[in-house]
């Protein structure tokens, strides 16, 4: 049977986002919970690297050696834009891993299906140690926002200009828009041309 997983990564292939309930992570362990969703399921304390078994994804194993297996990760798009603006909490920190970004030898990133990536383990470790891996590289690695950091930047498309300490963005007519001008006033003069070049 051919696998339904979609490939394995030892380095980020497009810049991909997690979301998280404040800095440190905590998969959510199934074995330890019982029921309900589940991040990974520990087997007598210990995750499996259920990716390096091309079993795994065939469709032959039982689903409970085929479930999650890590932290969740998506690109922008209009579900990973849905998932912030709807998060559950005060506490919503959102880790981007920028593309190109080698993954330490511990672990591997698995693009599961559709846009859902999944960090993963890649050698047999407990769930501690797991959660203190996946910590420590989103910390040294990813770049982290607000939900409103992360919304006024990927759902809004508004970029910083260091030259010009301002964000501007391109409007679909290719005119360039600066985020000061149009907190300003709602009649800032718009800057005209494709270019960004920012005036005064």
């Amino acid at each position: 049977m051919s696998s339904r997983m979609l490939g394995c990564f030892k380095h980020c292939p497009t810049t991909l986002f997690r979301l998280n309930n404040g800095a440190k992570i905590k998969l959510r362990d199934l074995a330890v919970k019982g029921r309900g969703s589940y991040d990974v399921q520990s087997q007598n304390g210990f995750i499996q690297p259920k990716a390096l078994d091309p079993l795994t994804y065939s469709g032959e194993k039982p689903a409970h050696k085929s479930g999650p297996n890590g932290a969740s990760m998506r690109p922008v798009g209009d579900k990973q834009i849905d998932l912030v603006k709807t998060f559950k909490g005060d506490d919503l920190l959102v880790y981007g891993v920028p593309e190109g970004t080698e993954l330490p030898e511990t672990l591997i990133l698995v693009h599961e299906y559709d846009d859902h990536y999944s960090l993963q383990p890649a050698v047999q470790m407990s769930v501690k140690d797991l959660n203190r891996e996946l910590t420590q590289f989103y910390a040294t690695c990813a770049a982290q926002y607000t939900r409103e950091q992360w919304l006024f930047c990927f759902r809004d498309g508004w970029q910083y200009d260091d030259e010009a300490s301002d964000y501007y963005r391109y409007r679909q007519d290719g005119i360039v828009e600066w985020y000061s001008e149009t907190q300003a006033s709602s009649s800032s003069s718009q800057h005209h041309g494709k270019g960004k070049g920012k005036s005064g």
